[in-house]
């Protein structure tokens, strides 16, 4: 047995008796090497969890006991002070570290007693002992130089560089960790100049220089992987990632975080998996995605605290308040903030504890406290001046510029604003000067200078848009959206402000770039299926994804209404639910890492007015809805122009209405004595929303096609069946619904139309079985389509359907939705519930994809106004339309609606003149709303997928 296998043993022994009997009975183990072991052990173990690291140092002073000599009580003593510091113990860790040299110096071992310095210095800059810590570490280096040991005085460097790092002293820590390096060299020690490079280039990121310090992280981790030392790479590796992120490369970041999360697991390396969460949990805080940053955050404190690590969990903690702000008063959240840089500052972390006061301060912004946000800036200052972190700098200085401008101060404004560029202009930092322009602009539009305040606002969007298409994900790009929408809504206001046509013309672009730039970001020329399949990694993840989907979505279907094609809203449990949705969140992230902002190697640029004007027929038109300071607007888009905005009074009108006729659609009454009221109820807010949104445009409105763009809470309207004088909007023009007018030109300019075989797939059960003949009606309707009815109608099959270029893709089954999750949304195939992921990673080429189920055409809000569902998921990976409905259908309803829409369909009818026609049959019989109206098209309605055929 050898020794390492004794020693575990030993350590893992249940009682002191059972301890002292491997003592005896294990040849070898009563040895001095056990106890260096031993505290070699505490220090590893320390990574992963600190009750281990206790029964190694407890096993240590027990070996040493039985020994007696003074150097095995000192090397025991150094492994309780190891514990005591990576606990911020540092009193307790100093003292044990000073009576471990004592016994070493009395034992005679000057080398040992001198090497048991290098903690000790690392230990009184943690306690803020400046000066003590400089003089200990002048003797240890004295010391070693008089022998000649060039290594051991460069160690002597770099612990008191690292000691000034984690206090926040970057430059002395730079200046000692430069002077290790040279030792080093001289030494010939690469394995420690690798070492030391590593801190070398934590502290150059920290201090802007991030191109000095990823060269640094990328020779490191290359010379560890060489000697096979894997979790140095991965650490130097991890180390690259966040200096991508202090230079503002958030989605390198990310891509580097998702990488190298899997080795440390792999080394169960528990500290750095923590670590890894709260650096996400920070990029997506600074992205504006607070709720993942919330709970991202939540997650690391908690590890941290189970690690005993008291200051990385008062950060992340900190982190979690900032990030929960949003959703409560800012008040309890301040206190949070507070509580936690207090902590910080004990722990003698001043840097970071100034970092959370920055975030006090935009939280008292929040709150109208701009007096108290200064003092909390002035506090943490100088803090961050001996840090010299120039991006927390600029930081600071913008808040103090918000501060002058809510005070109205705006010389002083105007000046702080402009000093955050001038800081900047060395290290570009968008994510930052985005807002510092966007406020050079209100207060140049303020003053009248509308030159200026123009510059300002192109500058400020330029900037804001470099740091979205970056990203990948639309999450993290919605989160950052909801942050730019006062600048977007204030450079429209701006522009309305002016003089001419051409004003509103600027606007209405202005806005679709604000509405439109992940969609047109994300059509992709190549399917992102077919580069995913080619990582292994990616291919892995979305296939976790893919059945943790279906495992919640069956999980939340619940017990279904007998003939509905959906769950009946059941009873959650919200731990799970959240804990599946953390999951879920991670995996994207991982998928979104893992292929990276070239997955997508297309990307359009908004068009012209103009442009869009003219990919419309001469009586098609968009309908594009906005809102600005409360109000509700629409903007009108024509073959020969743009007309609007006209407004169309408070938003919160709409929204009212709106929120009524879904809960009208969602549940309407079985029993035949409640169905009529119910219908006059739901027919009653149509005409209310057809008035409100439809009548005062009319006027502007042609007599052809009309492409509805929502926004926020009108995503869910069912706008064909909106009523005009009693008569359905549905029945005077054909109607579809667009993500944003940019999408559509983008569709019908680029687009590859399939040409391959239609599909039919159908999900039978007891509780929608008419999706069997819906199945058997369109294999009679359509001639020559794959038709595959039961268990073989699989994800599979699916995937091969839109990978041969099927114009047509037809699903008849159960379908998923939930505005809470809205990234959940699923629908239900033989083998689970294929969802959102799935669904964007499909390589459509379709001209129609019709999901015959409930909820299939419904969307969660973003916080920008998009809208987050199936419908977008599908038209994103190439379907020319989309089909869905906007709540629970019935099984007959859905089956009378799908043969009257392929009827018209095989005709040569265009989707929308299809659609026109279903609805108008399916009242016939159907003539509640909730049965005839759910149906709605999706994209471009003018496609006709069945127009060439005989």
């Amino acid at each position: 047995m050898g020794l390492g296998e004794s020693l575990s043993r030993y350590v893992d022994g249940r009682s002191a008796a059972a301890r002292r009997e491997l003592l005896r009975g294990i040849p070898g183990l009563l040895a001095e090497e056990s106890v260096e072991a031993l505290k070699r052990e505490t220090e590893a173990r320390l990574r992963s969890s600190v009750a281990a690291a206790e029964r190694s140092a407890r096993a240590a002073e027990e070996i040493a006991a039985a020994l007696g000599t003074r150097t095995a009580r000192a090397r025991a003593l150094l492994a309780r002070g190891f514990l005591h510091h990576g606990r911020d113990r540092y009193d307790e860790a100093a003292a044990r570290y000073r009576e471990a040299r004592a016994l070493f110096l009395a034992a005679g071992d000057r080398e040992s007693a001198d090497r048991a310095l290098l903690p000790l210095i690392d230990a009184l800059a943690q306690l803020t002992r400046d000066r003590e810590a400089r003089e200990t570490a002048a003797r240890a280096r004295r010391a070693f130089l008089a022998r000649g040991d060039r290594r051991w005085a460069a160690m002597v460097d770099m612990n008191l560089g690292s000691a000034h790092h984690r206090a926040g002293r970057f430059p002395a820590a730079l200046r000692c960790l430069d002077r290790a390096a040279a030792f080093l060299d001289a030494a010939g020690a690469r394995a420690g100049a690798a070492v030391n490079d590593v801190n070398r280039a934590n502290v150059l990121a920290l201090l802007g220089r991030a191109d000095e310090a990823l060269a640094l992280y990328g020779s490191s981790a290359a010379f560890f992987r060489e000697q096979g030392r894997e979790a140095a790479a991965a650490r130097a590796e991890y180390n690259a990632a966040t200096a991508r992120f202090v230079r503002g490369d958030f989605a390198g970041a990310l891509a580097a975080l998702a990488g190298v999360e899997d080795s440390f697991a792999r080394a169960d390396d528990r500290r750095h998996l923590a670590l890894i969460g709260l650096d996400r949990a920070e990029i997506l805080l600074r992205l504006g995605n607070r709720e993942a940053a919330a709970e991202e955050a939540r997650r690391a404190s908690g590890a941290f605290r189970r690690l005993a690590l008291p200051g990385e969990a008062a950060l992340a903690a900190g982190l979690a308040a900032i990030a929960s702000a949003e959703t409560g008063p800012p008040g309890p959240a301040r206190r949070r903030v507070a509580a936690a840089a207090r902590a910080l500052e004990r722990a003698g972390w001043r840097a970071h504890a100034a970092g959370l006061r920055l975030h006090e301060a935009a939280l008292a912004l929040a709150a109208e406290d701009p007096a108290g946000a200064r003092g909390l800036v002035r506090r943490a200052r100088p803090a961050l001046v001996r840090a010299a972190l120039p991006d927390r700098l600029a930081v600071a200085r913008l808040l103090l510029a918000r501060s002058a401008e809510s005070l109205g101060r705006p010389r002083e404004a105007r000046r702080a604003f402009g000093a955050v560029l001038d800081e900047l202009r060395a290290l570009p930092l968008p994510w930052i000067t985005w807002r510092a322009r966007h406020g050079l602009a209100r207060l140049a539009a303020a003053a009248g200078d509308r030159r200026g305040a123009r510059r300002h606002f192109t500058a400020a969007i330029r900037d804001l848009e470099a740091v979205r298409d970056a990203l990948a994900g639309d999450e993290v790009r919605g989160g950052l959206a909801e942050d730019g929408v006062p600048l977007y809504d204030d450079a429209v206001r701006f522009l309305l402000a002016g003089k001419g046509a051409h004003r509103s013309e600027e606007a209405f672009a202005l806005l679709e770039r604000a509405r439109a730039r992940t969609l047109l970001a994300g059509l992709p020329a190549i399917p992102p299926a077919a580069r995913a399949a080619a990582d292994p990694r990616v291919a892995a993840a979305l296939e976790e994804l893919r059945r943790l989907q279906s495992r919640v979505a069956a999980a939340l279907a619940g017990a279904r209404e007998p003939g509905a094609r959906g769950p009946a809203p059941p009873v959650l449990r919200a731990a799970g639910l959240r804990a599946a949705d953390r999951r879920a969140r991670a995996l994207t992230a991982r998928v979104e890492a893992a292929a990276g902002p070239g997955v997508l190697p297309h990307r359009p640029e908004m068009p012209a007015v103009r442009s869009l004007a003219g990919c419309l027929g001469p009586d098609e038109a968009v309908l594009a809805y906005v809102a600005l300071d409360g109000r509700l607007a629409a903007f009108v888009l024509g073959a020969d122009g743009l007309s609007g905005p006209r407004d169309l009074g408070p938003v919160e009108n709409a929204e009212r209405i709106t929120a009524d006729l879904r809960t009208d659609l969602a549940s309407r009454p079985a029993h035949p004595a409640f169905a009529e009221s119910s219908r006059r109820g739901t027919e009653r807010r149509l005409a209310l929303l057809g008035d409100l949104l439809l009548r005062p445009l009319l006027p502007l409105l042609p007599p052809g096609a009309i492409r509805v763009v929502p926004r926020g809470g009108l995503h869910g309207v069912p706008f064909h069946a909106l009523l005009l004088d009693g008569t359905p909007f549905g029945d005077r023009r054909e109607v579809s619904v667009l993500p944003s007018a940019g999408s559509l030109f983008v569709a019908r300019a680029r687009r590859v139309r399939g040409r391959g075989p239609l599909a039919v797939l159908g999900i039978p059960d007891e509780r929608a079985p008419r999706v069997r003949d819906e199945c058997a009606e369109l294999a009679t309707l359509l001639p020559g389509a794959e038709v595959t009815c039961g268990p073989e109608a699989d994800s599979a099959r699916l995937t091969a359907a839109a990978a041969r270029g099927a114009r047509i893709l037809h699903v008849a089954t159960h379908g998923l939705f939930r505005p809470e999750v809205p990234h959940l949304s699923a629908f239900l195939l033989a083998d689970g519930w294929f969802g959102l992921a799935g669904a964007y990673g499909l390589p459509l080429s379709a001209d129609l994809v019709f999901l015959s189920s409930c909820d299939g055409g419904l969307g969660g809000s973003l916080r920008s106004g998009e809208s987050l569902g199936l419908a977008r998921a599908l038209l994103l990976a190439g379907a020319g339309a989309f089909v869905g409905a906007l709540g629970p259908v019935r099984d007959e309803a859905a089956a009378t609606f799908t043969g009257a829409f392929y009827r018209a369909l095989v005709t040569g009818a265009s989707i929308s003149e299809a659609h026109r026609a279903a609805v108008r049959g399916t009242r016939e019989r159907f003539p509640h709303p909730a049965d005839s109206a759910l149906f709605t098209v999706h994209g471009d309605g003018a496609l006709r997928p069945l127009g060439d055929l005989p």
